[in-house]
């Protein structure tokens, strides 16, 4: 792990797409847990989403105009709540259509729900972005509700230049931190500015 490989110093990002119970609560609990019992010293970023470039990524695949449904995972989170549907407005003021959340689970409206409401005679068929990092069972529900829409892939791979938001001003940041622990650790052993320096 990295502490046994003599690293000091780490960035965590938790790859979540909104700031729901997991980030705000867990994640600071497993990261004090990790600090009181090696000695890394952690960065936490904000999460992974929302963030502009995730819209990007799903809007590549999506048609140009027409309703859209925004499918996450689902949460009742009040603040994650917030969050998706601040999105939602924003995509919608972009796309000048209907953006409208919903949930695979947990949460309301469900997708089915979201889709039928957005389903309007003479009107562009709604299309469906997959709000989700990885497929698996609740992507799996999204494209089943979706069958026949146009709907995004699960974002994946394309989440990166959101990760390289986070990662690279947490790490500037501390930088000097790590250059410090190498000169203090160099003093007292000649063999540890070689492994600090790899950190």
């Amino acid at each position: 792990d990295l502490a046994s490989e003599g690293h000091t110093h780490a960035v965590l990002v938790p790859a979540f797409l909104t700031s729901a119970h997991h980030v705000r609560v867990d994640v600071p609990r497993v990261v004090a847990h990790a600090e009181a019992h090696t000695d890394l010293r952690f960065t936490v970023t904000a999460a992974l989403g929302p963030d502009p470039s995730l819209v990007d990524a799903m809007a590549r695949s999506l048609p140009l105009t027409g309703p859209l449904v925004l499918a996450c995972a689902g949460t009742r989170d009040a603040f994650a709540v917030e969050q998706l549907q601040r999105l939602a407005s924003e995509w919608a003021a972009v796309r000048g259509t209907d953006v409208v959340v919903a949930h695979a689970a947990m949460g309301s409206p469900d997708v089915p729900t979201a889709i039928r409401d957005l389903t309007r005679d003479g009107e562009p068929a709604p299309s469906v972005a997959s709000y989700l990092l990885f497929p698996g069972v609740l992507g799996d529900r999204i494209a089943h509700a979706a069958d026949g829409l146009v709907i995004t892939a699960p974002i994946g791979d394309d989440a990166g230049d959101a990760v390289l938001l986070r990662v690279q001003p947490a790490a500037a940041a501390l930088a000097p931190a790590a250059a410090a622990d190498s000169m203090t650790s160099s003093s007292r052993s000649p063999w540890a500015a070689e492994t600090n320096q790899a950190s």
